[in-house]
């Protein structure tokens, strides 16, 4: 399954387009990487597992569930175009910026999270 993270991909518009806000009134822009920055799920996790030092057991199916999506990819197309808009956080940095925003929150997650 290859998919994209949003989270992986944030970064603000190259310019503003606030200006021109009412102009983009009920639009949906996908920011998510593309393509070009997909990642699936083994990759990713191999990714977490080099960052952390340690990994985790994985199974595979070899159906596809009723639910699952086998493969996806981000369309932001549109937010190139209309919002100038380009992911500018590489994979590995916005891996990085979640662990490091994990590890910052962690005793808050813990106290929210688990019993």
């Amino acid at each position: 399954m290859k998919i994209t993270s949003p989270a992986a991909h944030s970064a603000q518009p190259t310019k503003s387009p606030i200006g021109q806000i009412e102009g983009f009134r009920g639009d949906i822009f996908n920011l998510g990487g593309g393509a070009a920055n997909s990642l699936s799920l083994r990759e990713g996790t191999a990714l977490l597992e080099k960052k952390l030092g340690h990994g985790t057991t994985i199974t595979v199916e070899d159906a596809v569930r009723k639910a699952d999506l086998p493969i996806y990819f981000t369309d932001n197309r549109k937010a190139l175009h209309d919002l100038k808009w380009q992911p500018k956080v590489t994979l590995d940095e916005g891996f990085e910026r979640i662990l490091e925003w994990l590890r910052k929150n962690e005793a808050m997650l813990r106290a929210r999270y688990v019993s």
